[in-house]
C-alpha cells in the first residue's frame, strides 16, 4: 500500500460551512488517510475512509465534483465499511491529462483498470455519482467477471444518441477540444460568493451553499485577497469527449452483459439527461441481466447523496449488508 500524506493547509474561509453540513456526524469517529497514486501523466488523488486490511469500494464522483461529493454520505455507511474515493484527472487535487490528451468515458474506465492492477484486485466494489455512474456501467459492462457489485447515483448509463446525431456531435467535440487547447485567457478571478453561485447554478441548484464550500476546498484557490479561481482543469468547462454518443443497441448490449449485484438512486426532481423512455429500456434490460438489480426512484436533486445522504444510505446500506462481504 502506499505510504500516505496528508493534505495540511489554509482552508478558511471554508472551514465554518464544512463544519455545519455535517451535522450529526460530529460525533462519528472517522479514519481517514489522504495520499496519492502515481499515474504514467502524474497522480490521482484519493481519499481512504475506514479500514486499511480489507479492499475498499471504489468512489468516483461526477463531472466538475471531487472526492468531497462523499464526505457527508461514506460516514453514514455501515461500520467498518472502507471506501477509497478519487479525484478523477483534472479534478480536484489530481494532476491534469497532458496537452493533446483529451478527456473521455473510455479514458476514466482505464483508470479504473489501472486502479484494480495497482492494488492487485481480483474483482472491484463501484460506487459513482453522475459521470462517476457511467463509468459504474461501463466498467460492469466491459468487465463482466472483474466486478463485485455497483452502485450509481443519479445516472443509469452514457447518454444514448442516434446515430446521425451522434455524428454531428463527434465533430463538435473535435472543435470544441481543439478550441479549449488552444485557449490563452487566463482564468477568470471570482469573489467568493461570486464562484459559489456561479457554480451552484451551474449545478441548477442542485448544490447548497454548504455542500458547495465542501467541494470548493478541493477545487478553488484564493490568488489574491478576497479573489478566487478554480482549479480544475479549463478543458473541462465544457463535457467534451468523443465516446459520449451510444445507440440504442449498444447501449442494451452493454446492459446485457451485466451480471453483478447493481443499484440505481435515480433523483425524482433531477433530469434524466436524455429521453427518459430509453434510460427506461436500459434498466430493463438490466434488471433480466444482473443477478440482483433494483432501480430506486427516490425524492432529491441531483447531488441529494451530499446534500441529504440519509435518504441515500437507507438504499445503499442494506445492499453493502448483503454484498460488501
Amino acid at each position: 500500500m502506499l505510504s500516505c500524506t496528508r493534505r495540511l493547509g489554509k482552508i478558511a474561509p471554508f472551514s465554518r460551512a464544512v463544519q455545519s453540513l455535517y451535522r450529526n456526524q460530529s460525533t462519528l469517529k472517522l479514519d481517514v488517510d489522504e495520499f496519492d497514486i502515481p499515474m504514467p501523466w502524474g497522480k490521482i488523488a484519493a481519499k481512504w475512509w475506514g479500514p486499511k486490511d480489507r479492499q475498499p469500494i471504489l468512489a468516483l464522483h461526477g463531472w466538475q465534483d471531487n472526492v468531497a461529493t462523499f464526505d457527508t454520505m461514506i460516514p453514514l455507511l455501515p461500520p467498518n465499511t472502507s471506501v477509497l474515493a478519487i479525484d478523477l484527472p483534472g479534478h480536484g487535487y489530481s494532476t491534469w491529462l497532458p496537452p493533446g490528451q483529451p478527456y473521455s468515458l473510455l479514458g476514466s474506465v482505464l483508470l479504473i483498470r489501472r486502479i484494480v492492477k495497482w492494488y492487485k484486485w481480483q474483482q472491484v466494489k463501484l460506487l459513482g455519482h453522475s459521470m462517476g455512474g457511467m463509468m459504474v456501467f461501463l466498467y460492469a459492462s466491459y468487465f463482466p467477471k472483474d466486478i463485485q457489485f455497483g452502485i450509481s447515483i443519479d445516472m443509469i448509463s452514457p447518454p444514448i444518441t442516434e446515430a446521425s446525431k451522434n455524428c454531428e456531435n463527434i465533430a463538435w467535440q473535435i472543435n470544441e477540444i481543439l478550441r479549449l487547447e488552444t485557449r490563452k485567457s487566463q482564468p477568470p478571478k471570482y469573489s467568493y460568493k461570486e464562484l459559489m453561485q456561479k457554480w451552484i447554478i451551474g449545478t441548477d441548484h442542485s448544490l447548497d451553499e454548504p455542500a458547495c464550500e465542501l467541494l470548493m476546498v478541493r477545487s478553488a484557490k484564493e490568488i489574491q485577497e478576497g479573489l478566487f479561481i478554480f482549479t480544475k482543469d479549463p478543458r473541462l468547462i465544457k463535457y467534451s469527449s468523443l465516446d459520449t454518443g451510444y445507440s440504442l443497441p449498444y447501449t442494451l448490449t452493454l446492459a446485457e452483459r451485466i451480471k453483478c449485484p447493481y443499484r440505481i438512486i435515480k433523483a425524482i426532481d433531477s433530469p434524466w439527461y436524455q429521453d427518459k423512455q430509453l434510460s427506461i429500456q436500459t434498466v430493463k434490460e438490466m434488471e433480466k441481466s444482473s443477478v440482483d438489480f433494483k432501480f430506486h426512484l427516490i425524492p432529491g436533486k441531483h447531488h441529494l447523496h451530499l446534500t441529504h445522504p440519509e435518504t441515500a444510505v437507507e438504499i445503499i446500506n442494506p445492499f453493502l449488508e448483503k454484498y460488501n462481504v
